[in-house]
């Protein structure tokens, strides 16, 4: 079998190998006509020189440069890509992104230089449209997002967090939604960019300070309106008495995931150590199937082991219940509270804000937590 890196036709010279299964390879290399450009084949067995050949010389099949980021994009999460090679092939960065694998991280210096005044490197990663800026000793990059899915979205930002995270000068991102709205930066993100020092700046309400979770509810599991008005949310999947996520979490971090036995696993509802102050929690099917019944979090989870299940609890505050007849919403978030999922993350911001805009209009009035129902 021929290696894909030693597939070097006189018209397209690797520079990067981005997967290879064995069976099939990616290739990032220098065209003929010295652009850069993908190329893909497959890479035979024994004497076979795979496919294409030209009189049993293997050569590559050449893609085009239209399809490049949604071919990079792809990739991610493949078991046998190669991401450092995909960052250093992925075009849009200019001199930075493009220094080969292996080779340092930018310093100040290398920064200033690329940045001259006359050349700004350009960021065009998918739907992230930005530049890059060297101001009091920081890289700043302002970014601006264009039009597209939350899903889509994310994997735009993981192929920016590796090109900046390994930058040995401090980096700010300037998030500017444009046409882009209803996006939200997701927690993984924030905390990624926490964990490497990277600054993360937004316009607006771009960088959330609340985030809203549907929760699957069901009266024959457990009565939840109650405990509500009481001042207490509740998650199920919580049925065995050593479930208490902050110390799985704590064993996960000290001895990995298999330390937990499967129904611990089946427990570790790990969104649950996310929630804070000021994030919402909507319940499906709550107090009845087609109402949904709305709290606001005003503190962190914790644990209290007393029933059969529903023991992952977190404070809510009583006077913000509001119940809603699920086919009054936006048809976009009655779509998302209509999918049966133990928990599932909204990020319709615009949508959420309007639905209790107009729950709060209902109930001017409120004596008491029973005066919203």
């Amino acid at each position: 079998m021929v290696q894909p890196e030693n597939v070097n036709p006189h018209n397209f010279k690797v520079q990067q190998v981005l997967y290879n299964d064995g069976d099939f390879s990616v290739a990032w290399g220098e065209w003929q006509d010295g652009n850069m450009r993908l190329a893909m084949r497959w890479n035979g067995e024994g004497d076979d020189p795979g496919y294409p050949s030209a009189f049993r010389n293997p050569i590559w099949f050449l893609l085009s440069d239209k399809l490049d980021l949604l071919i990079f994009r792809s990739l991610f999460g493949a078991e046998s890509v190669d991401i450092q090679a995909i960052m250093a092939a992925i075009g849009g960065i200019s001199d930075i992104a493009s220094k080969k694998v292996g080779s340092p991280t930018p310093d100040v210096d290398e920064v200033k230089n690329c940045i001259g005044s006359h050349t700004v490197p350009i960021i065009n990663i998918g739907n992230l449209i930005g530049k890059l800026l060297f101001q009091d000793q920081r890289l700043v990059i302002p970014i601006t997002i264009t039009p597209t899915s939350q899903d889509v979205f994310e994997l735009d930002l993981k192929v920016l967090l590796e090109i900046v995270k390994n930058y040995s000068i401090p980096v700010t991102l300037k998030f500017k939604t444009g046409a882009g709205g209803g996006l939200v930066l997701p927690d993984w993100f924030i905390d990624a960019c926490k964990q490497f020092g990277i600054t993360i700046e937004g316009d607006g309400d771009f960088v959330d300070d609340y985030a809203i979770y549907a929760l699957q509810g069901n009266r024959e599991w457990f009565d939840m309106l109650p405990s509500l008005l009481n001042g207490e949310g509740r998650f199920g999947w919580s049925y065995v008495e050593t479930a208490n996520l902050n110390d799985l979490k704590k064993r996960i971090d000290e001895k990995g995931l298999d330390s937990l036995t499967n129904k611990e696993k089946d427990c570790y509802q790990h969104f649950l150590l996310d929630l804070k102050a000021g994030d919402h929690v909507i319940y499906t099917n709550i107090p009845e199937r087609g109402k949904c019944t709305v709290a606001k979090v005003i503190g962190q989870y914790y644990w209290k082991f007393t029933d059969n299940d529903f023991n992952h609890r977190f404070p809510v505050d009583p006077f913000s219940i509001r119940i809603f007849d699920r086919s009054s919403v936006a048809e976009n978030l009655r779509r998302q509270l209509s999918m049966r999922r133990r928990m599932r993350r909204i990020y319709l911001k615009d949508e959420f804000a309007e639905l209790m805009e107009n729950l709060c209009k209902a109930s001017d009035e409120r004596s008491s937590p029973l005066d919203n129902l």
